[in-house]
């Protein structure tokens, strides 16, 4: 599995919604199930809150996933991206995308 980063945004503001997109290429031989997770992480690396997509990708095709999250107004975060076969097997699919949350 190819993975492209299409996120606009290198980094995302308080209080913002964060919009991440992926392009997914499946090159695995077979079709796969592919779940992007984005999750949020307080400074201290305490994981807050995540969203997930999740789609089937045939065998040499691609796809683009995204999801979306509402940003805390206040506070020190990250969110790192990620894709993996299924919130239930965990199998990553991806290297993690971090990407910053700066303040207003």
């Amino acid at each position: 599995m190819v993975i492209i980063n299409l996120t606009k945004d290198s980094s995302f503001k308080l209080g913002d919604d964060a919009k991440i997109s992926v392009k997914a290429e499946n090159n695995s031989g077979k079709d796969q199930d592919a779940s992007l997770i984005v999750a949020l992480y307080d400074e201290g690396g305490k994981f807050i809150n995540y969203v997930c997509g999740k789609q089937t990708i045939k065998n040499d095709d691609s796809s683009i996933l995204t999801t979306m999250m509402k940003l805390p107004e206040e506070g020190a975060y990250k969110l790192k991206a990620f894709i993996w076969d299924s919130l239930e097997n965990m199998n990553p699919l991806s290297d993690v995308i971090d990407i910053p949350v700066q303040s207003k």
